[in-house]
Protein backbone atom coordinates (compact mmCIF):
# COMPACT_ATOMS: atom_id res chain seq x y z
CA UNK A 1 0.00 0.00 0.00
CA UNK A 2 1.60 3.12 -1.12
CA UNK A 3 0.36 6.89 -0.53
CA UNK A 4 3.15 9.59 -1.03
CA UNK A 5 2.53 12.81 -2.04
CA UNK A 6 3.98 14.54 -5.06
CA UNK A 7 4.41 18.19 -4.88
CA UNK A 8 1.09 19.45 -6.92
CA UNK A 9 -1.65 16.70 -5.35
CA UNK A 10 -4.32 18.07 -3.78
CA UNK A 11 -6.87 15.56 -3.29
CA UNK A 12 -7.32 12.96 -0.29
CA UNK A 13 -7.38 9.31 -0.87
CA UNK A 14 -5.47 5.94 -0.39
CA UNK A 15 -4.70 4.07 -3.13
CA UNK A 16 -5.57 0.53 -1.70
CA UNK A 17 -8.29 1.74 0.21
CA UNK A 18 -9.34 2.43 4.02
CA UNK A 19 -6.12 3.03 6.28
CA UNK A 20 -7.33 1.11 8.70
CA UNK A 21 -7.55 -1.95 6.81
CA UNK A 22 -9.92 -1.88 3.99
CA UNK A 23 -9.81 -2.91 0.56
CA UNK A 24 -6.18 -2.52 -1.40
CA UNK A 25 -7.95 -0.38 -3.55
CA UNK A 26 -11.13 0.19 -6.31
CA UNK A 27 -10.38 0.15 -9.47
CA UNK A 28 -14.13 0.38 -10.31
CA UNK A 29 -13.90 4.09 -10.55
CA UNK A 30 -10.31 4.09 -11.08
CA UNK A 31 -7.31 4.56 -8.83
CA UNK A 32 -8.10 7.52 -5.97
CA UNK A 33 -5.89 10.77 -5.78
CA UNK A 34 -2.71 10.03 -3.32
CA UNK A 35 -3.00 11.90 -0.27
CA UNK A 36 -1.24 14.89 0.92
CA UNK A 37 1.81 14.45 3.43
CA UNK A 38 2.65 18.00 4.09
CA UNK A 39 6.57 18.73 4.37
CA UNK A 40 6.04 20.72 7.00
CA UNK A 41 7.70 18.31 10.02
CA UNK A 42 5.41 20.12 12.77
CA UNK A 43 1.87 18.77 10.71
CA UNK A 44 -0.17 16.03 11.88
CA UNK A 45 0.51 12.62 9.84
CA UNK A 46 -3.05 12.41 8.02
CA UNK A 47 -2.91 8.37 9.04
CA UNK A 48 -1.84 8.00 12.14
CA UNK A 49 -1.71 3.94 11.83
CA UNK A 50 0.51 4.07 8.43
CA UNK A 51 4.12 3.71 7.89
CA UNK A 52 6.11 6.91 8.24
CA UNK A 53 9.18 7.75 6.09
CA UNK A 54 10.97 10.76 6.95
CA UNK A 55 13.98 11.67 4.71
CA UNK A 56 15.95 14.37 5.73
CA UNK A 57 18.01 16.07 3.16
CA UNK A 58 21.36 18.03 3.36
CA UNK A 59 24.05 18.83 0.58
CA UNK A 60 21.68 18.02 -2.21
CA UNK A 61 21.89 14.06 -1.20
CA UNK A 62 19.57 12.12 1.65
CA UNK A 63 21.26 12.42 5.19
CA UNK A 64 19.05 10.30 7.25
CA UNK A 65 16.22 7.95 6.96
CA UNK A 66 13.84 7.19 9.60
CA UNK A 67 10.98 4.75 9.55
CA UNK A 68 8.75 4.71 12.21
CA UNK A 69 6.49 1.49 12.32
CA UNK A 70 2.42 1.16 11.42
CA UNK A 71 0.55 2.24 14.87
CA UNK A 72 -1.05 -0.98 13.67
CA UNK A 73 1.22 -3.20 15.65
CA UNK A 74 -1.05 -2.79 18.98
CA UNK A 75 -4.06 -3.50 17.35
CA UNK A 76 -4.41 -7.17 18.45
CA UNK A 77 -4.38 -5.67 22.35
CA UNK A 78 -8.17 -5.60 21.41
CA UNK A 79 -8.49 -9.64 21.09
CA UNK A 80 -7.70 -9.61 24.88
CA UNK A 81 -9.72 -11.06 27.29
CA UNK A 82 -12.31 -11.87 24.28
CA UNK A 83 -13.59 -15.47 24.31
CA UNK A 84 -11.27 -17.27 21.76
CA UNK A 85 -13.72 -18.39 19.44
CA UNK A 86 -15.20 -14.86 19.03
CA UNK A 87 -10.88 -13.24 18.85
CA UNK A 88 -10.48 -15.57 16.05
CA UNK A 89 -13.94 -14.11 14.20
CA UNK A 90 -13.04 -10.89 15.19
CA UNK A 91 -9.30 -10.93 13.86
CA UNK A 92 -11.20 -10.71 10.09
CA UNK A 93 -12.26 -7.38 10.88
CA UNK A 94 -9.70 -5.53 12.55
CA UNK A 95 -7.06 -6.49 10.14
CA UNK A 96 -9.03 -6.86 7.05
CA UNK A 97 -6.29 -6.17 4.42
CA UNK A 98 -5.52 -9.66 3.77
CA UNK A 99 -8.61 -10.78 6.58
CA UNK A 100 -8.80 -14.13 4.83
CA UNK A 101 -4.94 -15.57 6.15
CA UNK A 102 -4.78 -13.32 9.15
CA UNK A 103 -7.84 -15.06 10.43
CA UNK A 104 -6.61 -18.98 9.35
CA UNK A 105 -3.41 -17.76 11.46
CA UNK A 106 -5.28 -16.35 14.14
CA UNK A 107 -7.49 -20.02 13.75
CA UNK A 108 -4.47 -22.22 13.74
CA UNK A 109 -2.41 -20.74 16.44
CA UNK A 110 -5.71 -21.08 18.42
CA UNK A 111 -6.13 -24.60 17.27
CA UNK A 112 -2.10 -25.42 18.54
CA UNK A 113 -3.32 -23.54 21.92
CA UNK A 114 -6.10 -25.74 22.36
CA UNK A 115 -4.63 -28.85 21.21
CA UNK A 116 -7.25 -29.08 18.17
CA UNK A 117 -6.88 -30.68 15.26
CA UNK A 118 -8.43 -29.99 11.44
CA UNK A 119 -9.62 -32.38 9.07
CA UNK A 120 -7.76 -32.25 5.62
CA UNK A 121 -10.07 -30.73 3.71
CA UNK A 122 -10.95 -27.76 5.81
CA UNK A 123 -7.08 -27.61 5.67
CA UNK A 124 -7.12 -27.43 2.23
CA UNK A 125 -10.00 -24.58 2.01
CA UNK A 126 -8.04 -22.45 4.05
CA UNK A 127 -4.65 -22.77 1.78
CA UNK A 128 -6.88 -22.25 -0.94
CA UNK A 129 -8.38 -19.13 0.78
CA UNK A 130 -4.89 -17.47 1.45
CA UNK A 131 -3.54 -18.17 -2.33
CA UNK A 132 -6.33 -16.49 -4.08
CA UNK A 133 -6.15 -13.43 -1.65
CA UNK A 134 -2.80 -13.63 -2.28
CA UNK A 135 -3.07 -13.36 -6.04
CA UNK A 136 -5.24 -10.69 -5.86
CA UNK A 137 -3.21 -8.25 -3.60
CA UNK A 138 -0.11 -9.36 -6.27
CA UNK A 139 -2.01 -8.34 -9.58
CA UNK A 140 -3.37 -5.18 -7.45
CA UNK A 141 0.39 -4.28 -6.72
CA UNK A 142 1.64 -4.84 -10.40
CA UNK A 143 -1.69 -3.43 -11.98
CA UNK A 144 -2.98 -0.76 -9.36
CA UNK A 145 0.69 0.53 -7.88
CA UNK A 146 3.34 0.10 -10.16
CA UNK A 147 1.34 2.16 -13.07
CA UNK A 148 0.51 5.17 -10.23
CA UNK A 149 4.15 5.16 -9.78
CA UNK A 150 5.05 5.34 -13.48
CA UNK A 151 2.54 8.00 -14.09
CA UNK A 152 0.74 5.80 -16.14
CA UNK A 153 -3.43 4.91 -15.50
CA UNK A 154 -3.50 1.16 -14.22
CA UNK A 155 -6.18 -1.22 -16.41
CA UNK A 156 -9.40 -1.40 -14.43
CA UNK A 157 -10.90 -4.06 -16.85
CA UNK A 158 -8.55 -6.40 -15.58
CA UNK A 159 -8.30 -5.23 -12.37
CA UNK A 160 -12.23 -5.81 -12.45
CA UNK A 161 -11.80 -8.98 -13.69
CA UNK A 162 -8.98 -10.25 -11.20
CA UNK A 163 -11.14 -9.16 -8.16
CA UNK A 164 -14.28 -11.28 -9.61
CA UNK A 165 -12.28 -14.22 -10.08
CA UNK A 166 -10.99 -13.99 -6.22
CA UNK A 167 -13.95 -13.49 -5.19
CA UNK A 168 -15.46 -16.54 -7.09
CA UNK A 169 -12.58 -18.79 -6.47
CA UNK A 170 -13.40 -17.76 -2.55
CA UNK A 171 -17.11 -17.99 -2.72
CA UNK A 172 -16.36 -21.76 -4.09
CA UNK A 173 -13.93 -22.63 -1.43
CA UNK A 174 -15.41 -21.11 1.86
CA UNK A 175 -16.41 -24.39 3.18
CA UNK A 176 -18.37 -23.94 6.65
CA UNK A 177 -16.56 -23.87 9.39
CA UNK A 178 -12.79 -22.97 7.66
CA UNK A 179 -12.80 -19.84 9.82
CA UNK A 180 -13.50 -21.19 13.27
CA UNK A 181 -11.20 -22.81 15.95
CA UNK A 182 -11.44 -26.59 15.03
CA UNK A 183 -13.44 -26.07 12.05
CA UNK A 184 -16.65 -25.51 14.20
CA UNK A 185 -16.50 -28.71 15.25
CA UNK A 186 -18.35 -29.81 11.34
CA UNK A 187 -18.03 -33.18 9.24
CA UNK A 188 -15.21 -33.03 6.58
CA UNK A 189 -16.34 -31.28 3.86
CA UNK A 190 -15.86 -32.85 0.08
CA UNK A 191 -12.91 -31.40 -1.58
CA UNK A 192 -12.63 -29.65 -4.08
CA UNK A 193 -16.17 -28.41 -4.01
CA UNK A 194 -18.58 -28.48 -7.61
CA UNK A 195 -17.05 -25.73 -9.61
CA UNK A 196 -14.03 -24.86 -7.73
CA UNK A 197 -11.03 -26.30 -9.99
CA UNK A 198 -12.89 -24.51 -13.08
CA UNK A 199 -13.19 -21.28 -10.98
CA UNK A 200 -9.09 -21.65 -10.18
CA UNK A 201 -8.19 -22.49 -14.17
CA UNK A 202 -10.10 -19.45 -15.14
CA UNK A 203 -8.15 -17.14 -12.17
CA UNK A 204 -4.77 -18.84 -13.52
CA UNK A 205 -5.57 -18.67 -17.28
CA UNK A 206 -6.53 -14.59 -16.79
CA UNK A 207 -3.38 -14.12 -14.26
CA UNK A 208 -1.16 -15.38 -17.41
CA UNK A 209 -2.68 -13.79 -19.82
CA UNK A 210 -1.09 -10.60 -18.20
CA UNK A 211 1.93 -11.48 -17.19
CA UNK A 212 5.34 -11.08 -19.68
CA UNK A 213 5.66 -14.42 -21.36
CA UNK A 214 2.25 -15.65 -19.49
CA UNK A 215 4.91 -15.30 -15.82
CA UNK A 216 7.97 -17.62 -17.19
CA UNK A 217 10.50 -14.84 -17.28
CA UNK A 218 14.09 -15.63 -19.18
CA UNK A 219 17.09 -15.53 -16.50
CA UNK A 220 19.19 -12.68 -17.74
CA UNK A 221 18.68 -9.16 -18.31
CA UNK A 222 18.91 -8.94 -21.86
CA UNK A 223 15.98 -11.78 -21.98
CA UNK A 224 14.44 -9.71 -20.09
CA UNK A 225 14.56 -6.62 -22.09
CA UNK A 226 13.44 -8.57 -25.10
CA UNK A 227 10.70 -9.99 -23.80
CA UNK A 228 9.42 -7.06 -22.74
CA UNK A 229 9.84 -5.60 -25.88
CA UNK A 230 7.54 -8.20 -27.07
CA UNK A 231 4.29 -7.23 -24.72
CA UNK A 232 2.77 -3.76 -24.78
CA UNK A 233 0.97 -4.81 -21.16
CA UNK A 234 0.48 -2.52 -17.92
CA UNK A 235 2.97 -5.58 -16.33
CA UNK A 236 5.54 -4.95 -18.96
CA UNK A 237 5.81 -1.12 -18.99
CA UNK A 238 5.99 -1.09 -15.24
CA UNK A 239 9.00 -3.49 -15.93
CA UNK A 240 10.59 -1.64 -18.30
CA UNK A 241 10.08 1.74 -16.50
CA UNK A 242 12.13 0.10 -13.75
CA UNK A 243 14.96 -1.19 -15.66
CA UNK A 244 15.13 2.04 -16.99
CA UNK A 245 16.09 3.51 -13.38
CA UNK A 246 19.26 4.91 -12.31
CA UNK A 247 21.09 2.08 -10.74
CA UNK A 248 20.62 1.62 -6.66
CA UNK A 249 23.43 0.51 -3.99
CA UNK A 250 22.40 -1.98 -2.02
CA UNK A 251 23.95 -5.00 -0.35
CA UNK A 252 23.16 -8.23 -1.26
CA UNK A 253 19.30 -9.10 0.29
CA UNK A 254 19.16 -10.70 3.59
CA UNK A 255 15.56 -12.89 3.19
CA UNK A 256 13.84 -14.46 6.09
CA UNK A 257 14.66 -18.49 4.88
CA UNK A 258 15.04 -21.60 6.61
CA UNK A 259 12.60 -20.26 9.70
CA UNK A 260 11.03 -22.22 12.18
CA UNK A 261 8.09 -21.29 14.50
CA UNK A 262 10.69 -22.21 17.66
CA UNK A 263 12.82 -19.51 16.56
CA UNK A 264 10.40 -16.96 17.31
CA UNK A 265 8.44 -18.58 20.13
CA UNK A 266 10.97 -16.98 23.13
CA UNK A 267 11.00 -13.61 21.51
CA UNK A 268 7.00 -13.06 21.32
CA UNK A 269 6.25 -14.57 24.63
CA UNK A 270 8.90 -12.60 26.82
CA UNK A 271 8.82 -9.25 27.93
CA UNK A 272 9.90 -7.80 24.69
CA UNK A 273 7.12 -9.53 22.91
CA UNK A 274 5.74 -5.82 21.92
CA UNK A 275 9.12 -4.41 21.08
CA UNK A 276 9.88 -7.81 18.47
CA UNK A 277 6.42 -7.32 16.72
CA UNK A 278 7.20 -3.72 16.45
CA UNK A 279 10.42 -3.91 14.86
CA UNK A 280 11.14 -7.94 14.30
CA UNK A 281 14.77 -9.37 13.87
CA UNK A 282 15.98 -12.77 12.38
CA UNK A 283 18.92 -14.11 13.73
CA UNK A 284 20.34 -11.11 15.64
CA UNK A 285 19.38 -8.64 12.22
CA UNK A 286 16.71 -7.01 10.48
CA UNK A 287 15.27 -9.75 7.14
CA UNK A 288 13.41 -9.59 4.51
CA UNK A 289 10.00 -11.47 3.70
CA UNK A 290 7.47 -11.62 0.92
CA UNK A 291 8.28 -12.17 -2.84
CA UNK A 292 12.21 -11.34 -2.53
CA UNK A 293 12.62 -13.29 0.12
CA UNK A 294 11.55 -16.36 -1.90
CA UNK A 295 13.34 -15.71 -5.07
CA UNK A 296 16.54 -13.71 -4.23
CA UNK A 297 18.38 -16.83 -5.63
CA UNK A 298 16.41 -16.94 -8.86
CA UNK A 299 18.75 -16.02 -11.94
CA UNK A 300 17.41 -13.09 -12.94
CA UNK A 301 16.95 -11.79 -9.57
CA UNK A 302 20.35 -12.41 -8.82
CA UNK A 303 21.52 -10.33 -12.51
CA UNK A 304 19.22 -7.50 -11.79
CA UNK A 305 20.56 -6.70 -8.25
CA UNK A 306 23.85 -6.96 -9.18
CA UNK A 307 23.79 -4.28 -11.52
CA UNK A 308 21.86 -2.04 -9.14
CA UNK A 309 18.44 -3.19 -10.65
CA UNK A 310 16.82 -3.25 -7.04
CA UNK A 311 13.07 -2.21 -7.91
CA UNK A 312 13.42 -4.05 -11.10
CA UNK A 313 14.46 -7.24 -8.96
CA UNK A 314 11.92 -6.95 -6.32
CA UNK A 315 8.82 -6.31 -9.02
CA UNK A 316 10.13 -9.66 -10.92
CA UNK A 317 10.38 -11.44 -7.90
CA UNK A 318 6.77 -10.39 -7.54
CA UNK A 319 5.82 -12.01 -10.92
CA UNK A 320 7.29 -15.06 -10.62
CA UNK A 321 5.92 -15.18 -6.85
CA UNK A 322 2.07 -14.53 -8.35
CA UNK A 323 2.73 -17.70 -10.94
CA UNK A 324 3.86 -19.86 -7.61
CA UNK A 325 0.99 -18.99 -5.89
CA UNK A 326 -1.14 -19.99 -9.13
CA UNK A 327 0.83 -22.87 -9.43
CA UNK A 328 -0.02 -23.68 -5.50
CA UNK A 329 -3.48 -23.07 -6.08
CA UNK A 330 -3.78 -25.70 -8.81
CA UNK A 331 -1.97 -28.36 -6.69
CA UNK A 332 -4.60 -27.58 -4.31
CA UNK A 333 -7.87 -28.97 -6.81
CA UNK A 334 -6.31 -32.52 -5.79
CA UNK A 335 -7.96 -34.60 -3.13
CA UNK A 336 -6.67 -34.36 0.19
CA UNK A 337 -4.13 -36.72 1.23
CA UNK A 338 -2.52 -37.10 -2.49
CA UNK A 339 1.46 -36.52 -2.32
CA UNK A 340 2.22 -32.57 -2.48
CA UNK A 341 -1.44 -31.76 -3.07
CA UNK A 342 -0.98 -29.53 0.46
CA UNK A 343 1.44 -28.64 2.65
CA UNK A 344 0.88 -28.97 6.37
CA UNK A 345 0.65 -26.21 8.26
CA UNK A 346 3.30 -24.31 10.48
CA UNK A 347 2.30 -24.27 13.97
CA UNK A 348 3.32 -24.85 17.34
CA UNK A 349 1.77 -25.64 20.51
CA UNK A 350 4.40 -23.04 22.96
CA UNK A 351 3.67 -24.15 26.31
CA UNK A 352 -0.21 -24.58 27.90
CA UNK A 353 -2.42 -22.91 26.54
CA UNK A 354 -0.45 -21.35 24.05
CA UNK A 355 -0.03 -21.62 20.04
CA UNK A 356 1.84 -19.87 16.97
CA UNK A 357 1.11 -19.99 13.68
CA UNK A 358 3.26 -18.65 10.73
CA UNK A 359 1.48 -17.74 7.17
CA UNK A 360 2.95 -16.97 3.91
CA UNK A 361 1.04 -14.20 2.55
CA UNK A 362 1.61 -12.08 -0.81
CA UNK A 363 3.79 -9.63 1.30
CA UNK A 364 5.79 -12.26 3.21
CA UNK A 365 5.46 -14.02 6.72
CA UNK A 366 2.44 -13.26 9.05
CA UNK A 367 3.03 -14.10 12.94
CA UNK A 368 0.41 -15.38 15.62
CA UNK A 369 0.81 -16.42 18.45
CA UNK A 370 -1.97 -16.70 21.24
CA UNK A 371 -2.37 -17.80 24.93
CA UNK A 372 -5.81 -19.14 26.57
CA UNK A 373 -6.60 -18.75 29.99
CA UNK A 374 -10.03 -20.28 30.91
CA UNK A 375 -11.75 -20.01 27.29
CA UNK A 376 -10.23 -16.45 27.09
CA UNK A 377 -7.46 -14.70 25.55
CA UNK A 378 -5.19 -13.67 27.86
CA UNK A 379 -2.21 -12.68 25.10
CA UNK A 380 -2.54 -12.12 21.37
CA UNK A 381 0.75 -10.94 19.75
CA UNK A 382 1.15 -10.53 15.54
CA UNK A 383 4.30 -9.88 13.63
CA UNK A 384 2.86 -8.26 9.73
CA UNK A 385 5.40 -8.82 6.82
CA UNK A 386 5.54 -4.63 6.79
CA UNK A 387 6.88 -4.93 10.14
CA UNK A 388 9.87 -7.02 8.22
CA UNK A 389 10.21 -5.62 5.55
CA UNK A 390 9.71 -2.13 6.70
CA UNK A 391 12.44 -2.24 9.65
CA UNK A 392 13.76 0.92 10.81
CA UNK A 393 17.02 -0.66 9.78
CA UNK A 394 16.13 -2.65 6.68
CA UNK A 395 16.56 -2.65 3.44
CA UNK A 396 14.40 0.76 2.59
CA UNK A 397 17.19 2.52 4.92
CA UNK A 398 20.16 1.12 3.54
CA UNK A 399 19.21 2.02 -0.14
CA UNK A 400 17.89 5.76 0.35
CA UNK A 401 20.06 6.77 2.36
CA UNK A 402 23.11 8.55 0.26
CA UNK A 403 20.89 8.89 -2.76
CA UNK A 404 20.87 11.86 -4.62
CA UNK A 405 18.21 14.66 -3.49
CA UNK A 406 18.93 17.51 -5.79
CA UNK A 407 15.52 17.32 -7.80
CA UNK A 408 12.70 16.64 -5.52
CA UNK A 409 10.29 15.56 -7.95
CA UNK A 410 12.86 13.22 -9.30
CA UNK A 411 13.31 11.57 -5.69
CA UNK A 412 9.41 11.29 -4.95
CA UNK A 413 9.35 9.17 -7.87
CA UNK A 414 11.90 7.08 -7.31
CA UNK A 415 10.93 6.24 -3.86
CA UNK A 416 7.14 6.01 -5.30
CA UNK A 417 8.71 3.45 -7.18
CA UNK A 418 10.58 1.42 -4.53
CA UNK A 419 8.07 1.65 -1.73
CA UNK A 420 5.47 -0.11 -4.84
CA UNK A 421 7.85 -2.67 -5.45
CA UNK A 422 7.99 -3.41 -1.98
CA UNK A 423 4.69 -3.20 -0.76
CA UNK A 424 3.47 -2.27 2.46
CA UNK A 425 0.61 -3.04 4.06
CA UNK A 426 -0.40 0.20 5.53
CA UNK A 427 -0.34 3.79 3.58
CA UNK A 428 3.19 4.87 3.56
CA UNK A 429 3.36 8.81 3.95
CA UNK A 430 6.19 10.37 2.97
CA UNK A 431 8.91 13.31 4.14
CA UNK A 432 11.15 15.46 2.88
CA UNK A 433 13.13 17.59 5.82
CA UNK A 434 15.60 20.28 4.70
CA UNK A 435 18.27 19.17 7.36
CA UNK A 436 19.52 23.14 7.08
CA UNK A 437 16.53 24.83 7.83
CA UNK A 438 15.36 22.43 10.45
CA UNK A 439 18.97 23.04 12.48
CA UNK A 440 18.60 26.79 12.29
Amino acid sequence: MIRIPGPAEGAAGDPKGDPKGGPKGDPEGGPPSPAVAPDDPSAAWPDPEGLIVRLAVSGGRVADVRLSPSARVGAAAALIGQPLPDAVRLVGRVFSLCGRAQTVAAARAAEAAEGRAVDAATEAARSLLILAEAVEQGTLTLLLDGPAAIGQAPDTAILRAVRRDAAEVARRAAVPGWDAVGGGGRAAPAWPGPGLAESVGTMAARLRAVLPAGGRLPESRAGLRACLREDDGTVAAVLAAAMAEPPLAEGPPRPLAGWSLDDFAPALRGPGAAAFAARPTWRGAPAETGPLARFARHPLVRDLWACGAIVAARLVARVLDLVRTVDGMIRLMRPPGVAGATAAPAVLADGRGAGLSGVETARGLLLHRVAVRTGRVADWRIVAPTEWTFHPDGPLRRVLAGLDATDAAALRRRVRLLVAAMDPCVACDLRLVDSETARA
